[in-house]
């Protein structure tokens, strides 16, 4: 028995935002998964991809949930190409 979606590409681990000099912007990604015939991608959590330079924090004033609610936002603009692998923390 064939699988739906056993024809399809999906790139298991990429970014999207800031992560030290990096900017990883969606529209770009989109461009180059449509170049290379990536048809889905799942996307690391946000909040560890808000490093500058030197591996702090760009955002030490967020919560991770926040980041996160705030990068489902972006990623649900894009229909079925991105998953979302969101880690959290808690302070319980």
């Amino acid at each position: 028995m064939m699988l739906e979606n056993a024809d399809k590409i999906i790139d298991s681990h990429v970014h999207m935002g800031i992560y030290g000099p990096y900017e990883i912007i969606l529209e770009k990604l989109v461009e180059d998964m449509d170049q290379f015939g990536v048809d889905q991608a799942v996307i690391s959590d946000i909040g560890l991809n808000s490093l500058d330079e030197q591996g702090i924090e760009r955002f030490p004033d967020k919560d991770t949930i926040a980041l996160n609610s705030c990068a489902l936002k972006r990623i649900n603009a894009y229909g079925d190409r991105f998953f979302a692998a969101f880690l959290g923390t808690s302070s319980i």
